[in-house]
């Protein structure tokens, strides 16, 4: 694979299960590169129904690093670095500091709101990602320009990929791939659409601002 455009971005993902899977093969493919690839777990049996970056040789060993290795093999030019670490507040992010971008493709809202706050202080554009049974969705939001996550309804209930077919997180993680991609090559038309897939179809919906919001009134 040749340089692209995207060679210079880095780009955080935080998870690195089902969601994480799909959005890391999108974002190596694209030309990303550098990818700083999050997560404390390790593969289980369970998860390789839809986790399809691990074989069944990978369990019990670490996500992250097993993710940084398919990412080099797949593009050379990719630079991975595995990052063994649970998000808990936004001090765990100190390592994504000069990052373009962060993808969340996680479970669980703490991580969710860590990762918020991390990037509403440095200015720098978040894509989520969930899934549950087989229902999804994908937002990208860019700080003082889009409604934020709570805004978006993203921090109301916790989310799982435990129970997902694998073609759910493929068509969420697809998307949320293709929203950072968007984003980082200076197209944010798409930020602040709530992309919502259910019942085989995706709808788009656009997000406004809480009045009381700190996001509405730093919106420039």
């Amino acid at each position: 694979m040749n340089r692209g455009p995207l060679c210079d971005r880095a780009v955080v993902v935080i998870g690195c299960g089902g969601l994480g899977c799909n959005v890391i093969a999108h974002l190596v493919g694209a030309g990303v590169g550098t990818l700083y690839l999050c997560d404390f777990d390790t593969v289980d049996e369970e998860n390789l129904n839809r986790q399809f970056l691990y074989k069944y040789e990978d369990v019990g060993k670490k996500k992250a690093a097993l993710a940084a290795a398919f990412a080099a093999g797949y593009h050379p030019l990719c630079k991975a670095i595995p990052v063994d670490r649970k998000i808990v507040d936004e001090n765990d992010l100190a390592f994504a500091a000069a990052c373009d971008l962060i993808i969340l493709a996680v479970d669980n809202n703490k991580a969710r709101i860590a990762a918020e706050k991390f990037c509403v202080s440095r200015g720098i554009p978040l894509v989520n990602g969930g899934v549950r049974s087989g229902y999804g969705n994908a937002y990208a939001y860019i700080p003082a320009k889009t409604p934020c996550l709570g805004c978006a309804g993203l921090l109301s209930g916790e989310s799982s990929n435990e129970t997902v077919d694998s073609g759910t997180v493929g068509v969420i993680g697809a998307l949320s791939a293709e929203l950072a991609v968007s984003v980082l090559r200076g197209d944010t038309e798409a930020a602040g659409n709530l992309y919502v897939y259910d019942n085989y179809e995706i709808s788009k919906l656009r997000i406004r601002s809480g009045k009381d919001c700190f996001c509405g009134r730093n919106r420039s």
